[in-house]
């Protein structure tokens, strides 16, 4: 619950300067509020929320959102012809049942750039056509428990892709052609097929055994032409004394086979991928709260 102490204004331009907030959805603004400078926004607490509460009425410029702490949900408001997602360019988000989610990214299809995925492909009918997103460039899925469907979208330009996942059958996203940069962090001993990364240069691996980075490798070794711009393997050993010397011993075998030859790094801690959605908005709380501190009684 809100108490406003303004008589004079004060509060309403103090609003207006705000570019970026992060705010528990049990203590959320009130609805009718308008904040037209948020660029990016963070919500946290609740189960679910209305999607109907993140329209471009209500954050006209938003660009990056996460709600990855929430899941979203349709009210009677959401789909009223008046309501309308806001045009985001980036978007870290949780799955539901409810479908909420798959309408979000259809509301920002022709925008968004870099998405961030956690939970199964909740939503995505067998009967319906792929989300396309003709502009996104970096594409992270999250998603582990019971990882048996795929998610149906089209990433005609994507070329960083990261994965995080439990599933057998990798990658749990099929459109990998144009892909550059790709993670997979891994449980179990999945299957990796290359086949498709016509255009990957750099793959991130971390898994709990060998299966994959051997199977990755099996592959290579048959056939010269997957993969043919490969140039790096980059393999995450939390272990610094892990033995990777059998790994290294099969790459000149490899290479013999391949027009340009790939290197193989090991490393104890990622360095990022290009375009990778933010998770949260980290520091904007603690400055929001200094904005807020004069103006408002909670």
């Amino acid at each position: 619950m809100y108490t406003f102490l303004d008589p004079g204004g004060s509060t309403l331009r103090l609003w207006h300067r705000i570019h970026c907030l992060s705010f528990n959805y049990i203590l959320a603004p009130p609805q009718a509020l308008v904040f037209p400078n948020i660029h990016r926004l963070s919500i946290a607490g609740g189960l679910e929320i209305p999607i109907a509460e993140v329209n471009a009425h209500r954050f006209p410029t938003l660009l990056h959102l996460v709600t990855v702490n929430v899941r979203l949900c349709h009210t009677l408001g959401s789909i009223d012809d008046n309501f309308s997602f806001p045009q985001l360019e980036s978007w870290s988000l949780s799955t539901s049942e409810r479908f909420a989610w798959v309408d979000g990214l259809r509301g920002c299809q022709n925008t968004l750039v870099s998405l961030t995925i956690c939970g199964p492909p909740y939503g995505m009918m067998d009967d319906q056509p792929p989300v396309l997103l003709p502009v996104l460039n970096s594409l992270t899925l999250i998603s582990h428990g019971s990882t048996t469907s795929l998610f149906k979208l089209k990433t005609p330009r994507l070329e960083t892709y990261g994965e995080d996942t439990d599933s057998l059958e990798c990658p749990i996203h099929t459109d990998v052609s144009t892909i550059m940069q790709m993670r997979f962090v891994v449980e179990g001993s999945p299957f990796l097929s290359l086949s498709f990364c016509h255009g990957l240069k750099r793959l991130q691996i971390y898994t709990g055994d060998d299966d994959i980075i051997n199977s990755v490798f099996d592959q290579l070794l048959m056939d010269g032409r997957i993969c043919p711009a490969l140039q790096v393997i980059e393999l995450l050993e939390e272990d610094i004394n892990a033995d990777i010397a059998p790994h290294l011993e099969r790459l000149p075998e490899i290479n013999r086979g391949r027009a340009h030859a790939i290197n193989m790094v090991v490393l104890t801690d990622w360095t990022e991928l290009p375009g990778s959605s933010l998770i949260s908005v980290g520091l904007f709380i603690s400055v929001l709260g200094r904005l807020l501190t004069n103006s408002l009684v909670w």
